[in-house]
Order: structure tokens, then sequence, then C-alpha cells
């Protein structure tokens, strides 16, 4: 892949004939970092009037999924996002704070009951059914409503319980999940966080093992 990186955009113009000696190479214009709009709106018209409209416009430069969405709202001829930085680091939360609550114990529930720490008893399992709230259950219950199951075991006695998952099949599951979502949970500004609702008779273990 032959790709054009530039600060000045009308030295777009100086590769093209490079270009157009291969024309069989996948070719990018790169524009990192400032105001990328007004910059990709003016290479896709140097680009296609030079007769490289095939030629795809790479956008990259501290953006995240705000400035993205942003973009593709506004029309910005743009091809690819280049997401670095705001993958790998979320700022608003750098650091997952998770802790360790048993809730079985040799095939028998157990729950903690420390003040303010309560835990319910029993291995869970959340279903989800689109357009409805999703449902948090004891694993073995049946799921309401043919609902499918979230929760998966992934490594069972230190090994893997099926083959690694591609990135196809990640990018997949992402969008087959964002399209159960209920639309208020989808904008990417102030979206609706739902809550699991207990099926009924959810807290029976928990009154069983107080």
């Amino acid at each position: 892949m032959s790709d054009v990186t530039t600060t000045d955009l009308y030295e777009v113009t100086m590769p093209l004939s490079h270009l157009r000696e291969d024309t069989r190479a996948a070719a990018t214009c790169s524009l990192d970092g400032g105001d990328l709009e007004s910059p990709a709106r003016q290479a896709r018209a140097v680009l296609d009037g030079a007769g490289l409209s095939d030629v795809a416009i790479t956008a990259g430069g501290g953006l995240d999924e705000y400035e993205v969405s942003r973009l593709v709202r506004a029309g910005a001829p743009l091809d690819v996002y280049a997401v670095g930085t705001q993958v790998g680091v979320a700022p608003n939360a750098p650091y997952l704070d998770a802790a360790y609550k048993r809730v079985e114990y040799d095939a028998r529930p157990v729950m903690k009951l420390s003040s303010a720490k309560a835990t319910a008893p029993g291995r869970k399992q959340v279903f989800r059914h689109v357009g409805r709230p999703d449902v948090i259950a004891l694993c073995g219950e049946e799921p309401p409503d043919s609902a499918r199951p979230l929760l998966r075991t992934v490594p069972q006695d230190g090994r893997r319980t099926g083959p690694a998952d591609r990135w196809q099949d990640a990018r997949e599951r992402f969008r087959t999940d964002f399209a159960g979502l209920p639309e208020p949970a989808c904008p990417i500004h102030d979206p609706f966080s739902g809550q699991a609702v207990p099926v009924p008779g959810f807290s029976a273990p928990a009154e069983r093992a107080r």
C-alpha cells in the first residue's frame, strides 16, 4: 500500500505521478491532527480532479468517538479513522476498579453479609431480548421469552474452552449486541444506562443463605 502523508494539503499533488505509475497498488492519503473536515474536502477534490477517486483518505491524530461522530455527521469525505491512543487508554476511566466476590463453593451458593457489601449468592446469567431490559437470573434457569444468554465460559481449568476469536468475530459480536440495545442507550452523547432486572424469585437463595 502506498501512503501519502502531508502537512501541506497541496503537497498531495506532488506524488500523483508516482501513484499513477502503479495503478494496481492500493493508495491512501493521510491527514494527521488539527482541523480534519476542511482539509479532507480539499484533498478529496484534488484527488478526484487528478483521476484518483479510488485513493482513500485516512484521518488520525487524537481522534475519539466524539470527534469521529462529528466528522461523520458533517459528511467529511474520510474513508478511515485511525484511532489509537483513545482505544488503548480510556481518559475518563484509566483503570478498572474490581473485586472478586465468591458466590458458590463446592456447588453450594454462598454470600457476603458485610454491611453495605452484601452479595447475591449463586452463579448468575444475564439474558438479553431485543427491545427489553436485560434480565439477570441464576445459572440453569430457563431464559425468559427466548432471550439469549450473554455470559459464557472462556477459560476453564486453565484451558480455553473454544477457538480463539478473530477480529471479525469481535466486530460481528459488537454489531449484534449493539443492534439489541434499546434506542435510548445507543447515542454517543448522554446514553441511557440501563440496569438488568432480576427475575421473580431471584432473592430467594439469599434469604435461604441468611
